[in-house]
C-alpha cells in the first residue's frame, strides 16, 4: 500500500472525514469528501454543492504556498489548515504526524 492510495488509508479514503468534518474553504459548508481518487497519483478535486466553487484547492498545493496564504491572512487558507489539512490531504507529506481527533 503506497503512493496516494496508501496515504488515503489514514485519511478515511477518497478525501473523506467520515462524519463531515471537512469543509468547503470558500463558504464553510460541511462536505463528505474533497476529492476523488481515479488512479494512484491522480485525483479529481470536487466542487462544493452550496457555492459551486472548488471545495478545497489547497489539497493540491505545496505546503509552502499554503503557509504563505496563511501568513497573508487568507480565510480560505485558514479553513484548510483548521478543518481539512489533517484528514483530507492526499499525500502523506502534507498530513501532520499526530491527529487531534481520537
Amino acid at each position: 500500500m503506497g503512493g496516494v492510495d496508501g496515504a488515503l488509508a489514514g485519511a478515511g479514503g477518497a478525501g473523506r472525514a467520515g462524519d463531515g468534518r471537512v469543509v468547503c474553504v470558500t463558504c464553510g459548508a460541511r462536505r463528505e469528501q474533497l476529492y476523488r481518487v481515479h488512479s494512484p497519483g491522480s485525483i479529481e478535486v470536487l466542487k462544493c454543492g452550496a457555492c459551486g466553487a472548488v471545495a478545497d484547492p489547497y489539497v493540491e498545493c505545496d505546503p509552502l504556498l499554503v503557509l504563505l496564504d496563511v501568513l497573508l491572512l487568507k480565510p480560505q487558507a485558514h479553513r484548510h489548515v483548521v478543518h481539512n489539512l489533517i484528514l483530507a490531504s492526499p499525500l502523506p507529506s502534507l498530513r501532520p504526524c499526530v491527529s487531534p481527533w481520537p
